[in-house]
């Protein structure tokens, strides 16, 4: 998680120049979500974040909670 609100996320993965515009932009999409999801599980208690685990998008971890 802590890579993720760096910004450093996309270091950690080999493929992480989109080719087109449209790809550019889903790209960014996944990194602010991952940031925003991140910041949110970091404020979560243990009882908490065990129902959010497995949340693949920022939505399916505030409609879980």
């Amino acid at each position: 998680m802590v890579p993720a609100l760096r910004d450093l996320d996309d270091i950690l993965d080999e493929d992480s120049k989109p080719a087109n515009s449209e790809d550019r932009g889903l790209a960014s999409w996944k990194r602010r979500d991952t940031k925003a999801s991140a910041i949110i599980k970091l404020t979560l208690r243990y009882e908490q974040l065990e129902n959010v685990s497995g949340s693949e998008t920022t939505a399916e971890t505030g409609s879980t909670l």
